[in-house]
């Protein structure tokens, strides 16, 4: 097994959800038209049991795709529209818009280089690209307010990037082409491509207790992103069931600023039982972590342990090596220029998901496994 592989992160599933994503997606591409095949000729294709099959059949007739069936009749595939739709005239239009709460300066290079293979896709099916950095998408924003910004002529396709829940929300009402790049809020129909954060948040935990850890931070901004919500669920997962008594997960949000970080550190040193692990959202914010930790007195990764949930290009060279996720932006960016194109063409169903699998990379900064628990 390759090296990649070896730290690529694996995301628990059942074989309902494996089969219930296989229809899914056979849908999404067309595969059937109109019904589904009988359900003993799909037993034999996917290789399960008649009971699996109904299982992740029930799912997709709760998710709306399907209908009838049951009685020896097949299911019905359903042509959904999207909730709250006002107009059934097709949309016309050549932008694709990426609405972002960050300016383009502000982003991280994983990033930016999802957004410059983003483009190229978009701009290879005849479609035109702009940014727009649009700081209210993080706040709570009127109905009207958004509906004389979004509804504008030439535009065929929407992408948020970083919007708090009431703008997902409201653009899954609305019947615009639109998608998530990243991570979408619980409620929110609407497409997306994302790291699978969740399944990060798991790995990371895992890792930190192997190593003895029992009080793990979870350093995040104050920004209300889709994305910290499924790491710090997924972190709190593994401590949950796989922590000893008295382990826990400490709430580390601070303010976007380095005074913002130095603040949340030292409210959270001074605890009784201070954390010895911290996972860090934003790679930019690392260094202050681990300088917070020495101004305290303590050493990486002899006294305290430091994860960053994604990778920049200075974490590469740092020395000591920084424990991190290698994310493929590239493919991030590539994935989501197709799903764009098949938004537009009216061929993606609201609740399409696309999961983008990291690469864990172990780096210095966490230490390494005790002898006694390898």
């Amino acid at each position: 097994m390759s090296e990649p592989e070896k730290n690529r992160i694996p995301q628990r599933r059942s074989l309902v959800e494996e089969t219930t994503e296989i229809l899914r997606e056979g849908i999404e591409r067309g595969r059937w038209r109109e019904v589904l095949p009988g359900e003993h000729d799909l037993c034999a294709e996917l290789h399960v049991s008649r009971t699996t099959l109904r299982k992740a059949l029930q799912v997709l007739h709760r998710q709306k795709l399907l209908c009838g069936g049951g009685h020896g009749k097949r299911h019905q595939l359903v042509l959904k529209k999207r909730r709250g739709t006002q107009s059934s005239k097709p949309w016309h239009g050549n932008e694709v818009r990426v609405l972002c709460v960050l300016a383009e300066r502000d982003l991280i290079s994983i990033t930016k280089t999802a957004l410059q293979h983003f483009h190229s896709e978009v701009e290879a099916v005849g479609l035109s690209y702009r940014f727009e950095h649009c700081p209210h998408m993080k706040t709570r924003s009127k109905e009207d307010a958004m509906g004389n910004y979004a509804n504008q002529p030439g535009v065929a396709g929407w992408v948020l990037l970083g919007a708090c829940k009431e703008v997902q929300e409201w653009f899954s009402r609305s019947g615009l082409p639109a998608m998530v790049l990243g991570s979408r809020f619980p409620g929110v129909t609407l497409p997306c491509v994302e790291y699978a954060n969740a399944a990060l948040g798991r790995h990371a935990g895992l890792e930190f207790l192997r190593r003895g850890h029992r009080r793990i931070a979870m350093i995040y901004p104050a920004t209300d992103f889709a994305a910290d919500a499924k790491c710090a669920g997924g972190l709190r997962e593994a401590v949950s069931q796989h922590g000893s008594a008295g382990a826990e997960v400490v709430d580390g949000k601070y303010e976007p600023s380095i005074q913002g970080i130095r603040r949340v550190m030292e409210r959270l040193l001074k605890r009784e039982h201070p954390p010895t692990a911290f996972l860090v959202a934003q790679p930019n914010f690392v260094w202050p972590v681990i300088g917070c930790l020495q101004l305290a007195g303590l050493s990486v990764p002899r006294n305290a342990a430091v994860i960053s949930r994604a990778n920049d290009l200075f974490l590469a060279t740092a020395i000591p090596e920084v424990t991190r996720y290698r994310h493929d932006g590239a493919q991030l960016g590539k994935a989501a220029g197709q799903l764009m194109t098949s938004i537009i063409r009216g061929q993606a169903l609201p609740d399409t998901s696309r999961m983008i699998m990291p690469e864990f990379v172990a780096g210095e900064t966490i230490g390494p496994v005790p002898a006694k628990t390898r």
